[in-house]
């Protein structure tokens, strides 16, 4: 595909978004819409709607979208700061952050900076519009990003444009499909591509506007990087990484446990803890000692989610899931070791690495190995109920091994689909095979209420 008709595409996704908007705010060209061939299409002051939008879909025009229209209640430095005030209000947890580290006028000052940008502004507005969970993922990443860096920092910069990249990580998805972006389906192969482009989407974006801080798409490009060359877009190793671009990834995967799997299981940002020990080696490396350094600072939590009549089911799922884990791993390592390392595909070496984040990650973990299943027959038996709490707790790591596998799984699919030389082809097709009849009971009965097993 072309250069012009990547940006066809992308211009279509855009107007999209905004017809979608005007359905809740009033979006109206802010000047005239010329054509390149200098012909009028519309006038400035009239109301952007389904019409026009198909007009400026089937023109090439002369400026870009967001230089034509106008978001009503766009934001601007005290609405944007208000934005973060009313998401930490939500969360108890955030609220003892920011009580213990206060940094609200680093943020007035950098929200003043970042809305001098006219571009961001409306970005920002359309991203909270279209993509709320979106929008507050951005929040989380900007607020502890400054926490973090501000910290250790001497760079007056380095907090700014770790700001700056938090809340503008994910904008590039405004240039996708709304029906993609916004979709609750796993996505197919091919799906998955289109939505790793959101990282060079949003680096175009962001380096399209001028005196935009360089340092800051570039973190935007590389905030789906991992340390071990597991990521995208170009699957780079921690070396090749910008320390914005590491801490902005770092962030990016916290957020998205906590909301996803922590925080419904009544746990708080303490309790990430945990996780982040675990995925320490290949994933979060200097950047999580950072963030555990600060998270330790907030007080432990107790609570927990499966009432005690259920826990006995709730045991015999642990060591189901156990099982399901240490014949994934079985069958992983057999094929790491069939493909070797006499071969010069990054793909495959970024497969290896991943095999290799799992057997280390379930180490660090200290409660997913055959011990400590001897010891769930204990709590079970003799009901041990100031043990309860742990068994969650393992549960809960359990879910990030299971992530990293059904990842991996994806991984083996996009190879093959993609192509790859013969003498590894038979391999992967086994090794997808064998992962593929490895299967974990389905829950019945009172567990299948379980927020906590909804989350696998």
């Amino acid at each position: 595909m072309t250069n012009d008709c990547v940006e066809n595409h992308t211009t279509l996704a855009y107007l999209s978004h905004l017809l979608q908007a005007s359905q809740t705010r009033n979006v109206i060209l802010s000047q005239d819409v010329f054509t390149l061939d200098g012909r009028q299409l519309a006038a400035q002051g009239e109301k952007f709607d389904h019409t026009l939008c198909g007009l400026m879909q089937d023109a090439e025009l002369s400026r870009p979208v967001v230089e034509l229209v106008a978001i009503e209640s766009v934001f601007d430095a005290a609405s944007l700061l208000g934005a973060f005030d009313i998401w930490i209000q939500k969360d108890p947890g955030l609220k003892e952050l920011a009580q213990r580290f206060p940094h609200d006028k680093l943020l007035q000052n950098y929200c003043e900076s970042l809305c001098q940008f006219a571009q961001i502004r409306q970005y920002l507005t359309l991203l909270a519009i279209q993509l709320p969970e979106v929008f507050e993922q951005a929040l989380f990443c900007a607020w502890m990003g400054v926490l973090i860096v501000e910290s250790e920092s001497r760079d007056t910069n380095d907090a700014c444009d770790m700001f700056f990249a938090g809340l503008c990580h994910d904008l590039g998805k405004l240039w996708l499909p709304p029906d993609l972006v916004c979709s609750s389906k796993p996505y197919r192969a091919d799906e998955r591509k289109t939505m790793q482009g959101h990282c060079e989407l949003g680096r175009e974006m962001l380096n399209a506007i001028k005196r935009f801080p360089t340092r800051v798409s570039r973190a935007v490009w590389e905030h789906h990087e991992n340390l071990d060359g597991t990521g995208y877009p170009l699957g780079r190793l921690s070396a090749m990484i910008s320390r914005h671009g590491q801490m902005l990834n770092a962030l990016d995967c916290l957020q998205a446990i906590y909301v996803k799997r922590y925080k419904p299981a009544s746990r708080t940002l303490f309790d990430l803890v945990a996780v982040l020990r675990m995925n320490g080696h290949g994933r979060f490396g200097a950047q999580g000692k950072r963030l555990i350094a600060v998270l330790s600072e907030l007080p432990e939590n107790s609570a927990r989610c499966v009432p005690d009549e259920q826990m006995p089911g709730f045991i015999d799922t642990v060591r189901d899931r156990h099982s399901y884990i240490t014949s994934c791993v079985d069958s992983v390592n057999l094929l790491a070791t069939e493909i070797g390392f006499r071969h010069n595909d990054p793909r495959l070496f970024a497969l290896q690495n991943t095999i290799i984040h799992i057997s280390v990650a379930i180490s660090q973990s200290g409660l997913i190995n055959d011990a400590y299943v001897r010891w769930l027959k204990q709590v079970e038996s003799e009901l041990l109920v100031h043990a309860y709490r742990e068994v969650e707790d393992a549960f809960l790591l359990m879910l990030e091994i299971l992530y990293h596998l059904e990842k991996l799984k994806q991984k083996i699919r996009a190879i093959l689909h993609e192509g790859v030389a013969d003498e590894f082809v038979s391999q992967l097709e086994k090794g997808i095979e064998s992962l593929d009849t490895i299967q974990y009971s389905q829950t019945e009965g009172e567990l299948e209420s379980l927020w906590l097993l909804k989350a696998i």
